[in-house]
């Protein structure tokens, strides 16, 4: 059964659906924790679904906390310097990429010229093999930061859950 009280520092009423009495519990306005009290109020489900618990806020379902926050923005993300190496990693195999059809134009240009044949050829086999396996090596570096960062957030949200299941077996 979930909980009722008042929050200690700014009297703001907390309703807590996995924690129990004596328990701590964050404020989802002023932030400051405060320990559930023996004389909370038991709440029914059904006013649950109506009333806005902290347990919605420790899930990220702070859209009544917000009003003006869209509920289609996309969250920040948790690491934004990774996202940002993940996107110079996907420009750079861009630039490679762009970079490798520049040389094999000018190898082929340089295969028309008298006695360029040879260089022609090099340039283009270089273009060709060299630039592949960059923007293939960058784009494998991009996407495995990405990977990385998405295995976190699955592993604390999975945290999050057992925590709760812990919580609530006690």
């Amino acid at each position: 059964m979930a909980l009722k009280f008042k929050c200690n520092h700014c009297n703001t009423e907390i309703i807590s659906k996995f924690l129990k009495v004596g328990d701590e519990a964050k404020c989802k306005f002023c932030g400051k924790v405060s320990t559930i009290p023996e004389d909370s109020e038991g709440v029914s489900e059904s006013q649950l679904k109506e009333d806005h618990t902290i347990s919605d806020v420790f899930n990220g379902n702070d859209s009544k906390l917000s009003p003006s926050k869209s509920n289609i923005d996309k969250p920040k993300s948790k690491y934004p310097a990774l996202n940002t190496i993940s996107g110079i990693y996907q420009y750079l195999a861009i630039s490679v990429g762009i970079g490798s059809i520049i040389g094999l134009f000018y190898g082929l240009n340089l295969m028309t010229q008298y006695g360029g044949k040879p260089a022609g050829i090099g340039i283009i086999i270089y273009s060709l093999i060299a630039g592949l396996l960059v923007v293939i090596s960058f784009l494998a570096i991009s996407e495995g930061i990405k990977l990385f960062i998405s295995i976190e957030n699955n592993t604390s949200e999975q945290n999050k859950l057992l925590g709760k299941l812990i919580n609530k077996i006690k």
